[in-house]
């Protein structure tokens, strides 16, 4: 199971495991949670009283022995929908903060899977055509999964994305399901870093163990990379 999918959505990997421990077994004590998921057992009931908050388990009590119980697991998609209503509660406030100190040129770091994710994601918002270069097949190695979800996100909004790949990678599959323009530059075109340019804002992403991607928003700077991809888009072949 891809439990990743749970965290993306706000849960800790111990509420999880207990969620889905006592999804399992349906109805357990805390001590029997305790063995099976190895925490121990105040830890136990920590996580359960975090997840009972949650909505996502449930306890009753009989012959003095405390028992607990998972919700449905479409109970998630409520608890999905509670953290929505929240965010937007506040979100006038928010907005009104951010126009008083509207950022003219920021440097954004981002580390690990879910940190490129979260560029790519400001990627589609923007809802704008954007070209790149550089490493698409790390893309896919390192997101297998949300590869293509992104691909076809581009579609559905009508994202136009030109990039520019080494000539070697013509036939690879990562190009085949590629969505956009592409054209191809010599074998000696090799980038270990993806450079998406944006709108004003530049992405530059290093595909190492833990990955860092850094968003720069500075008209200056993507025009000049604009310019730079210009160039080696008039040289590239079809």
């Amino acid at each position: 199971m891809r439990t990743e999918l749970l965290q993306n959505i706000g849960l800790t990997k111990s509420e999880i495991k207990v969620f889905l421990t006592l999804i399992e077994f349906n109805t357990l004590s805390a001590s029997e949670i305790s063995e099976k998921t190895g925490y121990y057992r105040k830890n136990t009931y920590d996580i359960l009283r975090k997840l009972i908050q949650k909505g996502l388990v449930s306890s009753v009590k009989t012959k003095n022995k405390q028992i607990f119980t998972s919700a449905n697991p479409k109970k998630l998609l409520d608890f999905i929908e509670l953290r929505k209503k929240e965010v937007t509660e506040i979100m006038p406030e928010l907005t009104e903060m951010y126009k008083k100190s509207p950022p003219v040129e920021e440097v954004t770091v981002f580390r690990g899977k879910d940190g490129l994710k979260t560029i790519f994601e400001t990627i589609l918002r923007t809802k704008q055509e954007y070209c790149k270069f550089g490493s698409e097949e790390k893309f896919r190695e390192f997101l297998p999964y949300y590869y293509p979800q992104y691909q076809m996100k581009k579609k559905v909004n009508k994202i136009n994305c030109r990039a520019i790949h080494n000539k070697n990678e013509r036939n690879k599959e990562f190009v085949k399901d590629f969505i956009g323009q592409t054209r191809f530059l010599s074998g000696e075109f090799k980038h270990l870093t993806t450079t998406i340019v944006c709108d004003d804002s530049v992405f530059i992403i290093t595909w190492k163990e833990n990955p860092l991607g850094i968003i720069i928003k500075n008209r200056e700077i993507s025009d000049s990379y604009k310019h730079y991809f210009e160039t080696m888009w008039n040289i590239a072949k079809y």
